[in-house]
Order: C-alpha cells, then sequence, then structure tokens
C-alpha cells in the first residue's frame, strides 16, 4: 500500500521546493485539528513553512444567489473529506510545531484520551486518499442509496478493518453521507460516497457486527436525505 500513495505524496505534501523532504514508506501521520473552514488556508500556511501538509477534499456544485443581481447559478466548492483534520508527517521538531502555532485556524494535534499523540499509519492514509479519489471521481458507479442516520457501516476498502463499524449521521441530497468513524480513540465525522460503504447488522443480543447479505446485489435506491 506504500508504493499506492507514494505515487501521490509530492502533490498531497506540497512542492519540494516548500517541503524539502516527502515521509518515508511506513513513516507515522498525525492529525493536525483546524477550525472548520480554514483547513486550506492551514494546509498552505504549514506548506509555506516546510511542513508537509494534506488537505482530503473533493470538489462539489452548490447552488447560489448573488446579492447584487438576484441571479441564482451554480459554483464549485472545495469540501473536507475529515472536516477540521489537515493531515501532516508525524515528524514533531521545533520548525513543525512553530508552523502550528502561526497556521491560522490550527489548533493542536490530536491526542487519545492519555494524551498520547494518534498516529495514523501508510495503509490509514491510503484509505483516506481512496476515499478522497471515489469522491472526486465525475460518474460514481453508485450514487444512489437507502442508507438511514443511525445504520451501522464499514469501508468497502478497509479489509483489514483498522477503523471498525462506523455510524451514519447524515444522508446529504448529492448521495453523500456522513459517517463517524473511530479513528484509534478518537470519533472523526468523514464524508463519503454511498458506494464506498457496506451495511452492517449488529446482532443486539452480544453486539458484535456482521456483513450484510444485501452487499453485491446491485445499487440500493430510494435516498433517504436531509
Amino acid at each position: 500500500m506504500a508504493v499506492d500513495i507514494t505515487k501521490h505524496l509530492a502533490e498531497m505534501l506540497g512542492q519540494p521546493a516548500a517541503v524539502t523532504e516527502l515521509p518515508a514508506p511506513n513513516e507515522c501521520w498525525c492529525m493536525v485539528l483546524v477550525r472548520p473552514g480554514y483547513e486550506q488556508d492551514c494546509r498552505d500556511s504549514l506548506r509555506r513553512r516546510g511542513v508537509g501538509a494534506w488537505w482530503p477534499n473533493f470538489a462539489k456544485e452548490t447552488g447560489f444567489k448573488d446579492r447584487q443581481t438576484g441571479k441564482r447559478g451554480i459554483r464549485r466548492i472545495m469540501v473536507s473529506v475529515l472536516p477540521g483534520v489537515v493531515l501532516s508527517p508525524a515528524r514533531l521538531t521545533a520548525n513543525f510545531w512553530q508552523a502550528i502555532d502561526l497556521a491560522p485556524g490550527a489548533l493542536n494535534v490530536a491526542r487519545r484520551f492519555n494524551t498520547d499523540l494518534i498516529l495514523l499509519h501508510d495503509i490509514d492514509i491510503v484509505l483516506i486518499h481512496k476515499i478522497e479519489q471515489g469522491l472526486n471521481v465525475s460518474a460514481p458507479p453508485r450514487s444512489s442509496h437507502s442508507y438511514a442516520v443511525g445504520e451501522k457501516v464499514r469501508f468497502t476498502d478497509d479489509d483489514l478493518r483498522r477503523w471498525g463499524v462506523g455510524e451514519v449521521i447524515e444522508c446529504h441530497r448529492d448521495g453523500t453521507l456522513r459517517v463517524d468513524i473511530n479513528m484509534f480513540g478518537r470519533i472523526t465525522p468523514a464524508t463519503v460516497a454511498s458506494w464506498q460503504l457496506e451495511p452492517v447488522e449488529t446482532d443486539k443480543r452480544i453486539g458484535v457486527a456482521s456483513k450484510s447479505p444485501m452487499r453485491g446485489k446491485g445499487p440500493r435506491s430510494h435516498p433517504k436525505a436531509r
């Protein structure tokens, strides 16, 4: 999996002129927590200071109304895959912490309850990159679904079950979903395409989740949006 992500590191983390050293395979990454809406500014600021930073995002069309003319139109905006999160190689040098202090919107790095840093590995970065790629495809293979808020799901690419079972917290009209996932002790919301998930059934008697028999039987219909 390290090979898959290495092809995109230069683009994800900034130009080599600004970031002199790209992460090596099997290097850990950390999650920089950012005020929602400041992810791009934070990423750009970290890169200017020589710190590699990747903001997973996707393009989305949204309607708007011009305040002066009153005309309505459609524009493309960039939306975070992980709202409030920018990813960076975990090189915790003095320059890293100084760049975090100076970056607009940056709050801190994600930590566990015992204050240890939450570290992501190559396999986690590959999964996030696959989610980002899936959201940026021009025509998703399946956009209709019947997921409901509160439903338990898994990521189809998460073969090793790194993130376990997630929960649908929002269903959007464009076919995307907001899902809560457990990133090693921290609940993190993620925006994903419906076809990147599979439903799971939970046995309430023993609390064990299993694959749904619906997987592989074609697209689901009648989206429940709010």
